[in-house]
């Protein structure tokens, strides 16, 4: 039955991306991701032009909520410093996700955050992500993705992915696969 759904996951991502990218018109290649955490502690680069970052997140004893702190240093030298929250919610034989993220660049003083609404079940995972830019009060954009977590172990996980993104005119950008690893000690 597992490997049915592999296969089924695996079919809807590449279809995914086929008709994504020729709708897109552009789809070189696949971004790798990465991360490596300890006790709430995680080291992170992803396709989001995070060249290296740190996050430091907490769940409430007792709650599926919590928060986090982190810092990013982007490809563009920016330094962005920020507050996160996030909770989950046991819905039917899945779970349902909301975070957000409020960031301040240092370098340019800008304000922004991105709140990801996600529902997962059988480790398949759809989400959107809206982004906003708080201190000119704009909309920034919306991503809409779908990724599956294959998990190896309880400290490896892969974790490919297929994201559209669409900017604030909702004007559809390139489509953008991903595979994540992610080690947990």
């Amino acid at each position: 039955m597992k490997g049915l759904l592999i296969a089924i996951v695996t079919g809807l991502a590449m279809i995914m991306a086929s008709v994504t990218s020729s709708y897109a018109k552009d789809f070189d290649g696949v971004s790798l991701e990465g991360s490596v955490s300890s006790g709430g502690l995680s080291m992170y680069h992803s396709e989001d032009d995070v060249d290296v970052g740190f996050r430091y997140t907490r769940d409430v004893p007792g709650y599926t909520a919590g928060g986090s702190i982190y810092y990013e240093h982007t490809s563009g030298d920016a330094n962005i410093v920020g507050l996160g929250l996030h909770g989950n919610k046991n819905i039917w034989q899945g779970i349902l996700g909301i975070s957000t993220d409020v960031g301040w660049d240092i370098s340019g003083s800008d304000l922004d955050s991105d709140t990801e609404l996600k529902y997962t079940i059988f480790n398949i995972g759809a989400y959107t992500n809206l982004s906003m830019d708080i201190d000119d009060l704009k909309y920034n954009g919306t991503d809409i993705g779908l990724d599956y977590t294959l998990r190896f172990s309880d400290n490896l996980s892969l974790i490919p992915s297929v994201e559209v993104p669409f900017d604030s005119d909702g004007t559809r950008g390139d489509a953008v696969a991903a595979l994540h690893i992610a080690v947990t000690f």
